[in-house]
């Protein structure tokens, strides 16, 4: 075999290599970087209130306050209403038991501090166990019947300190979800 042979077919292999080898780092990138991890397409925040309670229908019991109030006493939920289209259900569907959604409660801390920034050790992630949905054709009738699918949940707390609580809407692996445009952030101030 020639000298002139032995170097073609050694281009030859490292380029099969090379193009193996980035086939397989394309195919897994979005699996390494997250991307593709976070976004649910369709999903949004409908409606988002606080409550004192939860009732056995999974509505929220009256009085319910917006985002800014001031509470004067525990316990207290974020009460959301989840909604998206049918390629949201198909995505959701695909995650099996992983639902990736949660709500982050921050305690800023006591009103009237400036901190910098909220203190990440006083950020607790509440899950929302709807990964374990059992009405998946409900849903996807509710999607046939007006288009878009309503999923209600919530996360609280009933022990609380004085000062200012926020609470985001996160999907994925630390992403906001977004509501009009900005995160889905809301707050409320305690004092007992």
């Amino acid at each position: 075999m020639s000298l002139l042979r032995l170097i073609q077919l050694l281009v030859r292999a490292v380029i099969f290599k090379v193009s193996a080898f980035v086939v397989l780092i394309l195919a897994i990138q979005p699996h390494l970087s997250g991307a593709g991890s976070e976004d649910i397409p369709g999903l949004e925040v409908k409606v988002a209130v606080f409550t004192g309670k939860v009732d056995d229908e999974k509505n929220y019991v009256e009085p319910h306050m917006q985002s800014g109030f001031r509470l004067e006493h525990g316990p207290v939920y974020l009460w959301t209403v989840l909604s998206g289209s049918r390629e949201t259900l198909k995505a959701l569907r695909a995650r099996g038991k992983e639902f990736p959604v949660w709500h982050e409660w921050t305690y800023i801390g006591a009103l009237g501090q400036q901190p910098d920034a909220p203190d990440v050790n006083e950020r607790d992630r509440e899950e929302i166990h709807i990964g374990t949905i059992r009405h998946w054709p409900a849903l996807a009738a509710e999607i046939a019947a007006g288009g878009a699918f309503d999923w209600r949940t919530w996360s609280g707390k009933k022990h609380l300190r004085f000062g200012r609580y926020q609470i985001t809407v996160m999907c994925g692996q630390g992403k906001a979800l977004q509501c009009n445009g900005k995160d889905c952030t809301y707050y409320f101030d305690y004092l007992p």
